[in-house]
């Protein structure tokens, strides 16, 4: 079975401080297209070089616009709420997107854990708080039909982002066993197997 016509491109959203592992994402996208099975292109976030997550979300619109057809989101950390916010915007032109250790959890009824892991991040990137503040707006507009079409890869020893700020309600979560933050995401990069069959499900 093969993919449908309609989905062009896959991209990958990069999280906070990967400036430095932008080369190593860039060299793998010719092996990402192809066990992905269509074109994928790491998208840089740039959380520490953007004055405002407005940039970020202005940079991403721009790729999106210049696809003619449909786009699969990949959300790497902080990058799924940029992803999260885009599904919003956008509404079926991208109809499924995966997560990698991702965030998900909008500034709601937090409990002292996720409270603390949000405020680490966000002192450690304001731009990323910013971007939690502008899901947090839009998060109730994310309808139960949309969470089914997101998978979720998330690390059991996740250290920055816990499960309940990862694994939303409806998601299809793949656990990564043993795992810390970074392995986790590095380890869910090379399960393509899955989510080229989770895209092309029906």
């Amino acid at each position: 079975m093969g993919l449908p016509i309609m989905i062009k491109k896959v991209l990958i959203l990069t999280g906070l401080n990967q400036e430095t592992t932008l080369p190593i994402l860039k060299m793998a996208e010719g092996k990402l297209s192809k066990d992905l099975g269509i074109e994928t292109k790491i998208f840089n976030s740039g959380w520490e070089s953007r004055k405002n997550f407005g940039e970020v979300e202005e940079r991403l619109s721009k790729k999106i616009d210049a696809v003619d057809g449909e786009v699969i989101l990949i959300g790497i950390s902080a990058g799924m709420v940029v992803a999260l916010v885009a599904k919003n915007k956008y509404g079926d032109k991208i109809p499924k997107m995966i997560s990698l250790c991702g965030w998900s959890r909008p500034k709601i009824k937090l409990n002292h854990e996720e409270k603390e892991k949000y405020k680490a991040l966000a002192k450690l990137n304001n731009v990323f708080g910013e971007g939690v503040e502008r899901y947090t707006k839009i998060y109730k507009e994310i309808l139960p039909k949309d969470w089914k079409k997101i998978m979720v890869f998330w690390a059991e020893n996740d250290e920055l982002i816990p499960k309940s700020c990862c694994v939303h309600k409806g998601m299809k979560p793949v656990e990564l066993k043993i795992l810390e933050h970074v392995s986790g995401i590095v380890i869910g990069l090379t399960r393509t197997k899955e989510m080229r069959e989770f895209i092309e499900k029906k």
